[in-house]
């Protein structure tokens, strides 16, 4: 379960409203699935505990500006190709090579070497999406094809979000693991099931209520794409934030 183990959770403002209904969840997820309605009380909580949407955006910024520099590289492989957006990153070593070192390479270029918790839930978020959408890729002409069509049906700023829930996500799981496994009977298979579920919740929310939402024409680089990014990760937490 990634890289949550040993994670205490604030004491202070919204924090002790979010345990409590995690505890309530946990109760409900050690006899069998949970209702979505449930779920989506928790991360309204969880959004809350953060101080709502926004401050909770504010405090992902190793997310924000990886989005950014995301979202500029998809742009880039939408225009040009993935081998030239490799080449015009410096990454020209990746191109040709198998689809899993190609993903690292650009997980690893695109957040750099930071080694702070933030930094590490932002590296699984981001591999895990990779690989969720390009399972499928077994070459690299494979992977670029795979990749060139997901940008044709969904566009850059999809992506994106998608990438972000996948970093709430994983920052809920950091949040969250070692209280659920304390909390739920049934140990860590019951534990893997209940977070599968909010996993599942989130992206199936996310979905729905940015469906048909995407942005054209953003300029990535630099303090604008920066800007776009935190206001796109910012609607993002609003999607679950809305729920009470």
């Amino acid at each position: 379960m990634g890289t949550s183990a040993g994670y205490s959770l604030p004491t202070s403002g919204n924090w002790p409203d979010f345990k409590r209904d995690l505890a309530s969840l946990s109760s409900s997820g050690s006899s069998g699935p949970v209702e979505s309605a449930q779920i989506g009380r928790t991360m309204g909580k969880y959004t809350e505990a953060h101080g709502g949407p926004r401050q909770a955006a504010q405090q992902m910024a190793s997310a924000s500006r990886t989005g950014a520099k995301l979202g500029g590289f998809l742009s880039n492989a939408q225009r040009i190709g993935l081998s030239e957006s490799l080449v015009s990153e410096g990454l020209d070593n990746l191109v040709g090579q198998p689809p899993m070192h190609v993903l690292r390479g650009i997980t690893d270029h695109l957040i750099g070497d930071g080694s702070i918790l933030e930094d590490d839930i932002v590296r699984e978020a981001l591999l895990d999406l990779q690989l969720e959408l390009f399972d499928k890729s077994e070459t690299y002409e494979e992977l670029s094809e795979d990749i060139s069509e997901l940008l044709q049906r969904d566009g850059v700023t999809t992506i994106v979000k998608r990438f972000f829930g996948m970093c709430i996500y994983k920052r809920f799981e950091t949040h969250s693991t070692e209280r659920l496994l304390k909390q739920v009977s049934g140990g860590v298979r019951a534990v893997k099931r209940l977070l599968r579920e909010i996993k599942d919740f989130i992206f199936a929310k996310l979905d729905v209520r940015t469906h048909g939402q995407d942005l054209r024409d953003i300029d990535w680089r630099g303090a604008e794409g920066e800007n776009i990014s935190q206001e796109i990760l910012t609607s993002v937490w609003r999607v679950y934030g809305t729920e009470s």
